[in-house]
C-alpha cells in the first residue's frame, strides 16, 4: 500500500472520516502520524521558490527535455532505482544565450 496523506482541519477528523480510511485499507495494522501543519511553512515554501526561480533566471545554463524523453526517464527510474536520472538529465544540459 502506497502511502496516504490528508490535510485537514481538526473539525474534520471524526469517526465517519475514520470509518472512511478503515474501509480502504485491507492491511491488518497501520501506522497514524498527525502532525500539526504550520502555516509559516507554506510562506517559507513560497519564499524558498521565489529563490529557486531567480536562481535558475541567473545560472548560465538550464535543461532542455523533450516530454518523450522526459517521461522513458521517469518509467526507467521508477522500474529501477539506481538508474541515474541526474546523469540523464545532464545530457540535456545547454548553455543560456
Amino acid at each position: 500500500m502506497e502511502t496516504l496523506v490528508y490535510h485537514l482541519r481538526r473539525e474534520e477528523l471524526n469517526a465517519t472520516f475514520l470509518d472512511g480510511i478503515r474501509s480502504g485499507i485491507d492491511a491488518e495494522r497501520i501506522t497514524v502520524v498527525i502532525s500539526p501543519e504550520k502555516r509559516e511553512s507554506s510562506a517559507i515554501a513560497e519564499q524558498s521558490l521565489r529563490e529557486r526561480i531567480e536562481a535558475n533566471r541567473r545560472a548560465d545554463h538550464d535543461y532542455s527535455v523533450p516530454g518523450e524523453e522526459f517521461s522513458a526517464m521517469v518509467a526507467a527510474f521508477e522500474q529501477d532505482d539506481t538508474f541515474d536520472i541526474v546523469g540523464a538529465l545532464a545530457a540535456h544540459k545547454r548553455s543560456k544565450p
